[in-house]
């Protein structure tokens, strides 16, 4: 739990009755980068996170205040070794106040515990904001590509030296 203002916010493991929430988040961030298309193979996982992420060594995490869900952020297994972040969101009220870096972490201290060593994740590169948030967390631009008319931006970040 991390204490904010008179607020408390609380991060926990996304329950069903949250997915209207995280849907909302989710199409929030995509109008915000110019992408308008909702209920696509893209956003597949939105809709089965218990198999998605919780039944597959993943994680997804809710971050609440007054329990409004204000926030969420994956973990997915990519292969043994690498795990992926993904779905990183925050409501545009709630940002630059460390709940994105909470979340972080927490999905980064899951990813320990379930040994994977590297951590990958991607994010648009009109999202500057969000890079700087990456890289001032450690996470390295490993490449760049063109994805339908955007580019996207690929980061890594090793967890663990076994």
């Amino acid at each position: 739990m991390v204490k904010e203002n008179r607020h408390q916010l609380f991060l926990r493991q996304y329950q069903s009755g949250d997915r209207e929430a995280i849907l909302g988040l989710h199409y929030q961030a995509l109008a915000e980068a110019g992408i308008h298309s909702q209920n696509t193979e893209h956003d597949r996982d939105l809709y089965n996170i218990h198999q998605e992420y919780l039944e597959n060594q993943g994680e997804f995490l809710v971050a609440t205040i007054d329990n409004q869900v204000i926030a969420m952020g994956g973990l997915c297994k990519v292969n043994s070794d690498t795990a992926k972040i993904v779905r990183m969101r925050v409501h545009p009220l709630w940002r630059r106040q460390g709940i994105g870096r909470a979340l972080l972490q927490a999905l980064e201290k899951k990813a320990q515990q379930q040994e994977y060593a590297t951590l990958i994740l991607d994010t648009l590169a009109v999202r500057a904001a969000a890079q700087q948030f990456y890289v001032k967390n450690g996470y390295t631009e490993i490449g760049r590509e063109k994805i339908q008319g955007k580019e996207v931006v690929y980061f890594e970040k090793k967890i663990s030296s076994w």
